[in-house]
């Protein structure tokens, strides 16, 4: 495979750069561009020629220390060979009076092995920088030497001092040894760098991907392409302006619509610094519910709390001093209360004035988790169960099966996923059932409880609460209404509201988009309670007749059933009807 090396030379000298374009000729795969100055000189030619689009820079001397300061490109020097030194020797027998060769060590190494192969004495000094060269030469000059050997500086320096000099030249041999050093340099880098891009293409193909940011922030490497590209980089660089840890960790993180697993190292390398990420999008799509579990972002859960019509009640504001309470320790959190009673909107808010908001707010609600997405959650690696310092909230416990009740625990024990997290659980009452998995869940991990009461025990609130969401209402839907008939108002205080709060938002957006006056009408209000107390006419199995043959607790269990039933589901009616309270009757149904 022919290739092409395209190499910068800087000679000191004119001769030195005829040698390089004649000796060039003979490297088909070199393609010199040459150019004349000595140090400072040489130095701005490399600057403005650099980076360029070269593979290696020659040139010697002072001159090529000097250019590497500033380049990351090889630098090969043309060193003196035996042979260029040699010369100055045979040079130096046919001068009578006294002399000295004066240079780096590198040269007068080399002289120092001549001398003693042709039995020569010749006087030697070494200088180990050019502030050295003046003052030496002076001290020689002194000493009734006239002539000196040297180097490109040596003899200019030797001239201005009103002194001979010899400039030690740079041969052939000099100029091939450093073209085969450029050749095989190249070759070395050549082949490292197709292992490298064989490297990246082969992360390329893998279903992650991989990012390296240096200790500034810099991009190293990436083999992430996607359109988010510059956003992703971002948002790292922003990561690692927190303390990464050094051993590898993973967690997810939200970057604008996409949901990634992150695992992330601190390396330090040859005295470097490197942050090391390796990313790869969630199996669990963010925004989506469809198998029970939900990513959300802080901008996200902020607008679904003051949005909701819990947030505008004050019930809300009387839980201030409970939740910052809650918030200041890292226990296990068991949210209780019946369906619609806001125990969502208070893990929200708990999440919110947490110091967790910049972590993702990772919702499960067991009531739509499938057998399959089950198995994922409790034993996949990408499982948010896997992650650390996020804030997990699972809701409806009620509805797992006894199993997976205890196998979550379990988990949750096992694992410390509730000490890995800041764990808030849900968990909704049901008059039908007598099954309470919230207890096994408060006593064993413990958790601190918080009971949100039912909406029909928070009636004082109701009339303020409505008024400031019809406020909302009003907004949204184009309407201009200025509140309630004072009977349609105490019609809504006395519902029962079997679905609470989650029901009343409801029945106030359908009141509001069929009132078409400026106040809510007592007949819209009963119009669509009537339908609100057929759909939620309690369906549990009763029997027509009384079977005798079940323990006294079941039958007036059924009693009690069948007269909640034919009351529409109004408790507070069918309490009346039976002679009882409504304790009292929530007592016969537990």
């Amino acid at each position: 495979m022919k290739y092409t090396i395209r190499v910068l030379a800087i000679a000191p000298y004119e001769g030195l750069a005829h040698l390089l374009k004649l000796i060039g000729s003979q490297y088909d795969m070199l393609h010199l561009d040459i150019f004349v100055g000595d140090l400072e000189q040489g130095l701005t030619i490399a600057r403005s020629h650099l980076p360029g689009r070269y593979d290696a820079v020659i040139s010697r001397g002072g001159t090529a220390d000097r250019i590497r300061c500033i380049t990351p490109l090889p630098v090969i020097d043309i060193s003196f060979s035996v042979y260029d030194i040699l010369r100055s020797l045979k040079l130096a027998e046919n001068y009578a009076q006294n002399y000295a060769f004066v240079g780096f060590q590198s040269i007068i190494d080399t002289v120092h092995i001549l001398c003693d192969l042709l039995q020569y004495r010749i006087e030697t000094h070494v200088v180990n920088s050019e502030e050295e060269i003046a003052p030496t030469l002076e001290q020689l000059k002194k000493q009734g030497i006239t002539l000196v050997f040297g180097d490109t500086l040596t003899h200019e320096i030797a001239g201005e001092m009103g002194m001979n000099a010899v400039f030690i030249n740079s041969g052939a041999e000099s100029i091939h040894e450093a073209f085969r050093q450029v050749i095989q340099m190249f070759n070395t880098f050549s082949m490292f760098d197709s292992r490298v891009h064989l490297l990246e293409d082969a992360m390329r193909l893998q279903t992650s991907s991989s990012i390296i940011l240096q200790e500034d922030g810099k991009l190293y490497f990436s083999s992430y392409d996607e359109d988010d590209a510059e956003e992703v980089l971002n948002y790292l660089q922003g990561m690692i302006s927190s303390a990464l840890p050094d051993r590898q960790s993973k967690s997810f993180h939200l970057i604008g619509e996409k949901l990634f697993s992150i695992q992330m190292q601190k390396k330090n390398y040859k005295d470097n610094v490197f942050y090391l990420f390796s990313l790869g999008l969630s199996p669990i799509p963010k925004g989506s519910s469809k198998n029970g579990v939900r990513y959300y972002n802080h901008e996200e859960i902020k607008s679904n709390y003051f949005t909701s019509f819990f947030c505008l009640t004050a019930k809300a504001s009387d839980l201030n001093t409970t939740l910052h309470e809650m918030n200041a320790s890292r226990r296990p959190i068991m949210i209780l209360g019946e369906r619609g009673t806001g125990k969502d909107h208070i893990a929200y808010r708990l999440y919110l004035e947490s110091p967790y908001t910049n972590k993702p707010f990772i919702s499960i609600d067991c009531k739509l988790i499938t057998e399959r997405y089950w198995t994922f959650l409790t034993k996949h690696i990408n499982s948010p169960f896997c992650d650390n310092d996020n804030t997990i909230y699972i809701s409806n416990i009620q509805d797992l099966s006894d199993s997976w009740c205890r196998q979550l625990l379990s988990l949750i024990l096992d694992t410390h996923l509730h000490k890995r997290n800041r764990l808030m659980l849900s968990c909704s009452l049901s008059i039908e059932s007598d099954r309470d998995p919230s207890r096994d869940f408060i006593d064993y991990l413990p958790c601190t409880s918080l009971y949100m009461p039912p909406l029909r025990e928070l009636t004082d609130d109701l009339p303020s609460a409505s008024a400031l969401y019809l406020n909302k209402l009003n907004s949204e839907l184009s309407k201009h209404i200025s509140g309630f008939e004072p009977d349609a108002l105490k019609i809504l205080c006395d519902y029962d509201w079997p679905d609470n709060f989650l029901q009343l938002k409801r029945v106030l957006s359908d009141v509001v988009i069929h009132t078409t006056g400026n106040y809510i009408q007592v007949d819209c209000v009963k119009e669509i309670l009537a339908r609100e107390m057929t759909q939620y006419a309690m369906t549990a199995p009763v029997k027509s007749t009384i079977d005798c043959n079940q323990p006294l607790q079941d039958i007036i269990k059924n009693v009690v059933l069948s007269t909640l039933q034919d009351c529409g589901g109004n408790q507070t009616k069918a309490a009346q009807r039976l002679g009882i309270s409504r304790t009292t009757m929530w007592r016969y149904l537990k």
